[in-house]
């Protein structure tokens, strides 16, 4: 089982990423930290579409 399962429902190219990432750790530290980056990409691309879809002055941090 993944420690990124609970991306799976709402976020499933974020919980991809971040598998990915995962599997690759023990393999090839680079890939993983390649496939690492992915998943902040993917991420910060989702939150953005989410942002736009909605209203860009209700960002909450």
């Amino acid at each position: 089982m993944s420690n990124f399962a609970f991306l799976a429902a709402e976020f499933p190219t974020v919980h991809e990423a971040a598998v990915e990432a995962e599997r690759q750790a023990g393999v090839s530290p680079t890939a993983a930290a390649f496939f690492a980056g992915k998943t902040v990409e993917v991420a910060v691309i989702r939150r953005a579409i989410l942002a736009a879809s909605t209203s860009a002055t209700s960002w909450s941090y």
